[in-house]
């Protein structure tokens, strides 16, 4: 039977995971860190040398991860005004998900037919005891590394099940452009609606044991549904 690993996963979806940086460039991934932590913020304009600062690297290196960041959407150069990061609308967050559910919806009903089921069980006790870290500890410093991971090696093994690597890297650049979108809803990341999220991924898991692909697929469309309300709303 062929089994769908963790390790299949896309390459380095954020700082922090356990992977190797594909890009070799500490300052992109410093980027993502410094909107995570309010060093930098979503809309904001930044002088090169003020990102140079944060970014600890210097301007040189500095042009690399800027041209990394514009093709990705994620800042644009204005010449004698500096670095403007991007601030995502209502568009752009359904266009993202929309597109993240498409390779999921086929990947998850292809993950049902291949995922080891010693995989499905070690990602469903890695989630209760997250799910318990969390009702013990319900603030989001203390779990929030660990639930992206989990994000990752469920989602990531579900782009991953294609066996095509250029799907793997758009996957991981649609999940790095959600993960930043919690910050324009805190709530969204609280205890609350994290409880909710895993428990939606434990529904998915449940369908993947059951070798149910319409199954799996609904319950993921349900679990995006569940995210891209909880971004919005909550």
């Amino acid at each position: 039977m062929p089994t769908s690993d963790p390790a299949d996963a896309p390459t380095l979806l954020w700082p922090g995971a356990d992977s190797a940086d594909p890009t070799g460039n500490p300052s992109y991934w410093r980027f993502f860190e410094a909107l995570l932590d309010g060093r930098l913020r979503l809309g904001q304009t930044i002088t090169q040398d003020d990102l140079c600062r944060i970014l600890d690297t210097s301007l040189s290196p500095l042009r690399e991860t800027v041209t990394l960041l514009a093709a990705e959407g994620l800042v644009h150069v204005r010449r004698r005004v500096g670095v403007t990061i991007f601030y995502p609308d209502v568009a752009f967050v359904r266009s993202t998900f929309q597109f993240r559910g498409l390779i999921e919806r086929e990947g998850v009903r292809k993950l049902a037919v291949t995922a080891d089921p010693d995989w499905i069980d070690a990602l469903e006790a890695r989630h209760r005891r997250v799910m318990a870290e969390v009702e013990r500890v319900p603030s989001p410093s203390s779990y929030a590394a660990e639930v992206r991971k989990i994000e990752h090696v469920l989602h990531g093994t579900i782009a991953a099940s294609f066996g095509n690597l250029l799907i793997r890297e758009v996957h991981d650049r649609l999940t790095r452009k959600l993960i930043l979108l919690r910050l324009l809803n805190p709530s969204s990341a609280n205890a609350e609606a994290t409880i909710a999220s895993l428990t939606e991924h434990l529904r998915i898991l449940d369908a993947l044991r059951r070798r149910d692909p319409d199954e799996a697929a609904v319950a993921l469309e349900r679990h995006l549904g569940g995210v891209i309300h909880r971004t919005l709303v909550t």
